[in-house]
């Protein structure tokens, strides 16, 4: 695996939800170089408004589902999250074995990130999940 491969092709976000965002935000696939944005997660912080208008909810176009985000002042991926949940101490090597499952089933998991591209910041985290079904026809 390349060293900045993401997670999945970024084919798959449309236009419309990237133009959404404001002026200096970009909306991507996760990718393995976002472990080392933003440092050691400590605690947890206070959850701030982002100035990421518009963004907090997507509907999707290929199947029902809508997106939401959770969205931080933090400056990586894992600090981030920690605004939602305990993160925990997760090692490189931990956040790369992870990482490889998920891109192994990137027909499944969309973990997608919001970066503020002039702090090099993730400020934005949320995964679409692929849950095949046995009811509604075995839809999706």
């Amino acid at each position: 695996m390349a060293t900045e491969e993401p997670l999945f092709n970024p084919v798959y976000i449309s236009p419309e939800v990237q133009s959404s965002l404001n002026e200096g935000f970009v909306v991507r696939p996760l990718a393995p170089g976002d472990y080392e944005k933003g440092g050691t997660v400590v605690g947890r912080r206070k959850r701030e408004e982002s100035d990421i208008a518009g963004a907090a909810r997507w509907e999707c176009s290929a199947f029902p589902c809508s997106i939401h985000f959770l969205f931080s002042s933090g400056a990586g991926f894992l600090e981030t999250l920690s605004q939602l949940t305990t993160v925990g101490t997760m090692s490189k090597g931990q956040f790369m074995e992870r990482y490889a499952y998920l891109k192994s089933h990137n027909y499944e998991y969309f973990t997608i990130v919001i970066e503020d591209t002039t702090k090099k910041r993730i400020v934005g985290a949320g995964t679409i999940f692929v849950e095949r079904k046995f009811v509604h026809g075995a839809g999706l």
